[in-house]
């Protein structure tokens, strides 16, 4: 090759690979250190409120669609990878479920491209919303909080919403013209009755008690409604909802956070902090190696048989 060609080439290679590697593959440093959240703290926290504890995991999935795993963990490849709309019952004895996540509705999965929306699964969800003694939601985004949005407008919802317990993004308050917890959440695509008034019931950036056996962290990350829930089942097994802080089983294994694509085209978050949560769970995952880490978004993962999360799932 000339020289002439030689730059030619390493010209076009950083003309084109640059950009394609901040957008889709860069992710930042790994080396911050973890927020002060331990496994003791959480099993003292789930332990401080006496009660009959969740005795099983359930997930009920609503919809789907796959999206090239470099959008949601920056530099895991572009194979397509199975995005689920999830929500997880929780059976309490003698009592009604907690659920965790309330799954979205048509008009929403539409506006999120969803491929498929399974309308039997989301009334399977809706019955256990009105039956719930506890409803919680990882993040105030239409596909983990929609559910109960839409829900709220039924007659007979009142004593179900009197079960949810929501930070203060992820109520409803008034915005512009209408109802939504965020400015990037359009009205229409988290439908809150208009005369609904709900207030928060989890406050400040500390992790706290909500039920026997259920703990909430609040996160802020990646928007700022966001939320992990930490469950010590009536047998003892271990389970940490991470809702959108990890969206995959990679996210966690290899310690990926969104692309800054997806971040240009999706709610913006501070990856940095995003990371910190990320490196947070891995360092509760050493802490204790029987933890089950729930990723947000990956179906894929909690019904692989070779995982053994313990995670049952609902198909109608």
């Amino acid at each position: 090759m000339t020289p002439r060609l030689n730059f030619l080439l390493l010209a076009l290679g950083l003309l084109f690979g640059l950009p394609f590697y901040w957008l889709l593959l860069e992710n930042p440093g790994r080396n911050a250190a973890p927020h002060p959240v331990s496994i003791t703290r959480l099993r003292t926290l789930a332990d401080s409120i006496p009660g009959q504890r969740p005795d099983r995991v359930q997930v009920i999935a609503s919809g789907a669609k796959r999206v090239p795993g470099n959008f949601y963990a920056a530099g895991s490849g572009m194979r397509r990878r199975l995005f689920a709309v999830m929500s997880f019952r929780l059976p309490v004895p003698g009592a009604g479920p907690v659920i965790i996540d309330t799954g979205t509705t048509a008009a929403m999965g539409k506006a999120a491209h969803l491929e498929n929306f399974l309308a039997g699964q989301q009334r399977e969800i809706d019955a256990s919303l009105a039956a719930a003694s506890l409803i919680l939601a990882t993040s105030e985004q239409p596909l983990h909080l929609g559910g109960l949005a839409a829900f709220a407008a039924r007659p007979g919802a009142a004593v179900p919403l009197a079960h949810a317990r929501l930070n203060a993004r992820q109520v409803p308050r008034r915005a512009g013209n209408g109802l939504n917890p965020q400015k990037h959440i359009p009205p229409e695509h988290l439908p809150w009755p208009t005369t609904l008034v709900l207030r928060p019931a989890i406050t400040g950036p500390e992790p706290q008690a909500m039920a026997p056996g259920v703990v909430v962290i609040p996160t802020g990350r990646p928007v700022p409604g966001a939320q992990m829930v930490y469950v010590r089942l009536a047998g003892g097994r271990e389970y940490l909802f991470a809702g959108d802080v990890a969206p995959f089983r990679t996210s966690l294994d290899e310690l990926r956070v969104r692309s800054n694509l997806h971040n240009w085209f999706g709610p913006r978050e501070d990856r940095k902090a995003a990371m910190r949560w990320q490196i947070t769970l891995a360092a509760l995952q050493r802490e204790a190696p029987g933890l089950v880490i729930v990723p947000g978004h990956d179906y894929e993962m909690l019904t692989d048989p070779e995982v053994r999360a313990g995670v049952d799932s609902i198909v109608l």
